[in-house]
């Protein structure tokens, strides 16, 4: 070997070595998706996420971010960073060159070994591909085709579904999608999906046409989308502001029609869209109750400490009717001071001459404990407290405890004669590595109201045994709340480089549909199952992933319930179902 090589060489070489273990160590890990994405949402567990979410968090399981070469924007719109976080990157990506190891990200201030492991499926420390190719010019192609059918008793439907995304030269990205449910009255798309951007690198320009994500602040003004989920652990308190993002998606969900552009210039970032709410309804065959418009406009500055910004949405949709525009404004933080992240908004509907605000903060006092807590109102029709705590007992991570809890006041009651209505729900939750081989999980919760349903508790246990390549799981849940509840289900997982198959029996006992459970299935990508369980029988489900080779992946998913422990007299037909799913990557 020549001893003259240079250390710029050496660099590249152990550069490049360091991906291609990452890359092994991400198929190695392949089938953990909806973990990872729960994990980073604060979410106790993979039921409680979005549809919407977990596509748009697979899409970067697909496509990982690099964040030592993409931009302030690129970065900020993944939604994986706060403004603190993407700031103090960009910082010593300026003053130190490219991050070598996800050891060294954990020392850049925000960024917290517990942080690290949450973002590292779906970031990458240095993109192969220009090393070795060109990535800059390369271009991804993905397709996606699937197909369901399911047979019931009493009724039989299919469904179908397209997408196609493409991105080239580093700077252009497109997708189109659309696709049929199983619900749908007619053989045509129930929804369809498209977006295209361009981003001009030297200019800091951004412009997308099509779908679009709008997401400013804390969501008071401008958030598409879901966004409040349980606030069970500190890391799912504060929102992390993507502000004009494109939507790669088979449906579109509640993703913005329209146009949008952001500009950059020095500390400053000026983000602007105009969406038509109509377009969708003409495209999906259903009939336009008004046509409308609405506009945002947001002007965001950059410090080292975090983000300010200022935010205007309209909606003229109602112009016709009411004679004026809903016009609502707002000014939000999100700083990092001395490791302590506090983040508030606060917006005047101008319109109802209502104010609306959200403030909140989370803190490390200790390596072992995370405290989290916000308050807000939801323009005066809610009023919101919440608090959380994650524990590492004895700094260990083999062991993890989060408290929460969580209120919620309705000034306008719920039910005539009382003065307002209140839910409070609370959670503790316990995990830990009791042995080599052993997992455990400990979930108990309580939902309790004044009004409707008042009481509602669960207890969840999960036990989890990894042997090498095979993973075998336990799940049992128990519910009092009209009446009682039974769930039970046993799970068995393979994973290698190129197969992933899952295969889960239960059965479960809900006499009451307001007792019913709901499950998280693992589906295909892109499509998001969370069946409500309730009567009384047992199911099971089979899903495979096979990777032919580096442009071919297929997903194949069967499953089947039956009431089989119903009287004669309430039994329910039971349903098969079956789903074919090829995604291609040239």
């Amino acid at each position: 070997m020549d001893s003259d090589l240079s250390g710029a060489m050496w660099r590249k070489i152990f550069i490049v070595c360091v991906s291609l273990f990452c890359a092994l160590e991400t198929n190695a890990q392949q089938g953990g998706e909806e973990r990872a994405v729960a994990a980073f949402l604060g979410l106790s567990s993979e039921d409680e996420i979005s549809d919407e979410e977990l596509e748009r968090f697979a899409d970067l399981l697909r496509r990982p971010l690099r964040i030592n070469t993409l931009s302030r924007s690129r970065l900020a719109s993944s939604g994986l960073f706060t403004g603190y976080q993407v700031a103090s990157l960009l910082d010593y990506r300026q003053r130190f060159g490219n991050i070598m190891s996800f050891t060294e990200l954990a020392t850049v201030d925000g960024f917290s070994h517990q942080y690290v492991e949450l973002i590292r499926p779906f970031v990458v420390l240095e993109p192969l591909g220009e090393l070795i190719s060109s990535g800059n010019s390369r271009r991804i192609n993905d397709m996606s085709l699937r197909s369901g059918y399911r047979y019931g008793e009493q009724e039989n439907d299919y469904q179908y579904g397209f997408k196609y995304s493409l991105e080239a030269y580093g700077a252009v990205t497109a997708s189109f999608g659309f696709t049929k449910s199983l619900t749908a009255k007619n053989s045509w798309p129930s929804a369809c999906s498209f977006s295209a951007s361009y981003d001009f690198r030297k200019a800091d320009m951004k412009l997308i046409l099509g779908d679009f994500n709008s997401r400013f602040g804390q969501g008071l003004v401008a958030w598409n989308g879901d966004f409040i989920y349980s606030l069970t652990s500190p890391s799912g308190f504060m929102k992390k502001s993507s502000g004009i993002s494109s939507v790669r998606s088979f449906t579109g969900g509640s993703a913005n029609t329209g146009m949008a552009a952001e500009y950059s210039v020095g500390k400053f970032t000026l983000s602007a869209s105009c969406s038509f709410p109509w377009v969708k309804d003409v495209l999906d065959g259903d009939s336009v109750r008004q046509y409308g418009l609405q506009s945002v406009v947001n002007m965001k500055w950059w410090s080292r400490i975090g983000t300010i910004g200022a935010t205007t949405a309209l909606d003229y949709s109602d112009i016709v009717r009411q004679g004026m525009a809903a016009v609502r404004s707002s000014v939000d933080a999100a700083l990092c001071v001395r490791g302590t992240n506090v983040f508030s908004e606060v917006a005047y509907d101008w319109g109802a001459n209502k104010v609306g605000f959200i403030a909140g903060m989370d803190m490390s006092p200790t390596e072992s404990l995370r405290l989290a807590g916000l308050a807000g109102s939801n323009y005066g029709e809610t009023w919101q407290v919440a608090l959380s705590s994650e524990i590492l007992p004895g700094n260990s991570r083999r062991h993890k405890i989060n408290l929460s809890a969580d209120m919620l006041y309705y000034p306008v009651p719920k039910v005539d004669g009382q003065k307002g209505s209140v839910q409070v729900k609370s959670q503790v939750r316990w995990e830990g590595k009791v042995a080599e081989h052993l997992l455990l999980k400990v979930r108990l919760s309580d939902r309790l109201r004044t009004w409707g349903l008042q009481h509602r508790a669960e207890l969840r246990t999960e036990a989890e045994v990894p042997l090498g390549m095979l993973t075998l799981g336990t799940r049992f849940v128990i519910l009092n709340s009209r009446n009682h509840a039974f769930l039970g289900h046993q799970d068995a997982s393979f994973r290698s480089s190129r197969i992933t198959a899952r295969l889960r029996a239960g059965a479960f006992l809900a006499d009451n549909w307001d007792d019913r459970i709901y499950v998280y299935e693992y589906d295909a990508p892109g499509s998001f199952n969370v069946p409500a369980y309730y009567g009384r029988g047992v199911w099971t489900s089979s899903m495979v992933s096979w990777k032919i080779n580096r442009s071919v992946r297929l997903y194949f998913r069967a499953s089947y319930i039956s009431y089989c422990f119903m009287s004669e007299e309430k039994k329910k037909p039971g349903r098969a179902e079956l789903k074919l799913q090829s995604v291609f990557k040239f």
